[in-house]
């Protein structure tokens, strides 16, 4: 039995009357093959693939679409074939060896191209004869003659309809390839429009929200002014305190005396004078200590109270005609002893009219430091905000500069690198990290939290209850801190107090602060506890820093937080795998995958071979990942593809600092490289 595929054209119905090949100026040649079947064509045939010698299947070229049909039409067989094909110049020599067409349920070999425009030899010429038979055979010949030119004509007409069909095809494709292009540029034009369109709204909006940064900042200094008035007539109304606690001092100590004095001249009204007596001494010690009390708290609430200058100006005539008052009427009671009954109900009096004008300080001692309170939070939204416009002012001039035309070329000056100022890329990366995967960006931001040992100026101790997380304790003082495992949660004698906390607001606390009241954070075990949430500040996100002082969170973590900053744009057409060999207190094994559009993974190491291996401390990897050199001695270890390990530093510079087209990490992984 013979092989389809393998017979020739002649065999499965089709002959091949030529093959010719015509060069283009489109990097490829025209091949033309023109035939006809014997018989009807067998059913289902499938377009003409042309099959050239090759590894596994060889090289597949596809037939050009049929354009106008003219060749077919013009061929004088009953049944022909005519196919098309644009063959690279690449593959052009593989057309002398043996060329298939794949017509689906059946394979033929087609012959060599012959050049265009080769023809047959002629015939040979006829003898003359002048009888009549002879002249009737010219006669038949010159018939025949006319009829094959005919078919000559037919076939050059056919030519050259194959000919037009071959150039309409090729421009097609110059067409096709034309429409392609003016696409492409219609849609980069289009997207530059949006663009430009997009950061004038952008430059709009940031003038509005500048020129009311700027009123707000007016606002703010006024405030301040405001609060320095406060804060010297609350030095003047301390004064009168310490004027009224000696003048209730020497009424107490006359009152002691004429108390004395009436119990030698009364003796029978002893008991109840004592009694008078005793009531008033409690009465008016009561109101030195509460006094006392007050100028404690005036002190240490000195620095929240910044709009009390109203109340006590209304307070400071009525306190000043209330303690000449109450001196008069001590007076009296003295003068009058001996009358008990309006000695004791002026006493009453005197000690109501005092308990009501303490009481009366106290409510404006918590209502000034209520709205010293509320412009604290006031002024620290204000600085949060100046912040957050000042980074989008920057990244839209940045954005703005990078698409202006690029100037004419000049001769570039080496000057001395400088260090940028710390960008808030950790602070980004950790708030993407708690939107992707909460509990880890909890975990990150709790092993964060004695990162507070920057900014405090004294010591604080105290316990972590966090939700998921257990219970920890956080132990700072200027330069150092410490995070340590609790089963349980201490007490007061041992703390400062406790937190008890989410996981996103373990997030905002290490961001933002105390100060800004986190949503989800909430502080016990004090009678002081906004005072306390208050005195937890920002953790400084600057991880060269934090590894300076000892804190050292976990590194899955924090690449896990970098990984939520590359795009999975930035993969598309790159597959790998990279080892992160990290030694210190956290260290371990991480593999970072890369797999073709995908977000990065960054998963516990599992047992495969990775592409490439990178070996450091953990304070080298802090260091780098912060823009700054390692300390000596611990410079990064790298073997592998070297490709991987440059691109994964390259996206990682590029998520950490948008505006820097190449970063510390990227160079230190070239210089490795190199090494």
């Amino acid at each position: 039995m013979v092989d389809p595929g393998s017979r020739p054209a002649e065999a499965a119905g089709l002959r091949i009357d030529a093959v010719e090949v015509l060069p283009t100026d489109l990097r490829s040649v025209l091949l033309r093959v023109a035939g006809a079947w014997e018989g009807p064509p067998p059913e289902r045939l499938a377009a003409p693939v042309l099959v050239l010698p090759g590894p596994g299947r060889g090289h597949r070229v596809d037939a050009l679409p049929e354009t106008s049909g003219a060749a077919a039409r013009a061929a004088p067989e009953t049944h022909p074939f005519r196919a098309a094909f644009s063959v690279p110049d690449a593959l052009a020599t593989l057309l002398d060896e043996g060329v298939e067409l794949d017509l689906g349920p059946l394979t033929v070999r087609i012959p060599a191209p012959t050049p265009l425009g080769e023809e047959a030899d002629a015939d040979d010429a006829e003898g003359t004869v002048v009888d009549r038979a002879v002249l009737a055979e010219r006669r038949a010949r010159r018939a025949e003659l006319a009829e094959e030119a005919n078919l000559q004509r037919a076939g050059e007409a056919e030519n050259t309809a194959a000919t037009l069909e071959g150039e309409l095809g090729k421009l097609e494709l110059r067409l096709a390839a034309a429409e392609e292009e003016r696409a492409a540029v219609a849609a980069r034009l289009a997207a530059h429009e949006r663009e430009a369109a997009e950061a004038g709204e952008r430059r709009r909006e940031l003038d509005a929200r500048e020129r009311d940064l700027g009123q707000r900042g007016d606002d703010v200094a006024r405030g301040e002014r405001e609060t320095a008035a406060a804060r010297e007539e609350l030095s003047h109304a301390m004064a009168r305190a310490n004027g009224m606690r000696l003048e209730l001092e020497a009424l107490r100590r006359e009152i002691d005396s004429a108390a004395a004095r009436d119990l030698v001249r009364l003796e029978a009204e002893a008991s109840t004078r004592a009694q008078a007596l005793a009531a008033a001494q409690q009465g008016i010690a009561e109101a030195r200590e509460t006094i006392a009390d007050a100028r404690t708290e005036f002190e240490r609430e000195r620095a929240e109270r910044v709009t009390a200058e109203a109340a006590l100006h209304e307070r400071r005539d009525a306190e000043r005609t209330e303690l000449e008052s109450a001196r008069a009427r001590i007076g009296a009671l003295e003068r009058s002893v001996a009358e008990r009954g309006e000695r004791e109900s002026t006493l009453a009096a005197v000690h109501d009219r005092l308990e009501r004008s303490l009481a009366a300080l106290q409510a404006e001692l918590v209502s000034a430091r209520a709205e010293a309170e509320r412009q604290v939070r006031e002024r620290d939204a204000l600085a949060a905000e100046r912040d957050v416009l000042a980074s989008e002012r920057d990244a839209l001039a940045m954005r703005l500069a990078e698409e202006q035309p690029a100037p004419a070329p000049v001769e570039r000056v080496r000057r001395p690198a400088t260090r940028a100022a710390a960008s808030p890329w950790l602070r980004d990366a950790l708030r993407r990290l708690a939107r992707a995967d909460e509990a880890a960006a909890g975990q990150l931001a709790l092993q964060l939290l004695p990162g507070q040992a920057l900014e405090v100026s004294g010591a604080l101790d105290y316990d972590v209850e966090a939700a998921g997380l257990g219970t920890h304790r956080v132990t700072v003082r200027p330069g150092a801190g410490e995070l340590a495992s609790l089963t349980a949660r201490r007490g007061r004698r041992t703390s400062d107090f406790w937190i008890a906390a989410t996981p996103a607001g373990l997030v905002d606390l290490v961001v933002d602060g105390g100060a800004a009241r986190p949503a989800g954070v909430r502080a016990a075990g004090t009678l002081r506890r906004r005072r306390a949430l208050r005195g937890l500040p920002a953790v400084p996100l600057r991880l060269g820093a934090l590894a300076r002082a000892g804190v050292l969170p976990d590194p899955g973590l924090l690449y896990r937080a970098v990984a939520e900053s590359v795009y999975p744009e930035w993969t598309r057409g790159h597959r790998f795998t990279i080892a992160l060999e990290i030694a210190g207190p956290r260290g371990g094994n991480w593999h970072v995958t890369a797999a073709d559009g995908a977000p990065l993974v960054v998963r516990e190491a599992a047992p495969g071979a990775a592409d490439a291996v990178v070996r450091m401390s953990q304070t080298a990897f802090q260091h780098l990942l912060d823009g700054e050199a390692p300390p000596a001695g611990e410079k990064p270890a790298m073997r592998g593809d070297a490709a991987a390990i440059g691109l994964l530093a390259q996206w990682t510079d590029r998520a950490r600092w948008p505006r820097r087209r190449r970063g510390s990490l990227g160079a230190a992984a070239s210089r490795n490289v190199r090494d």
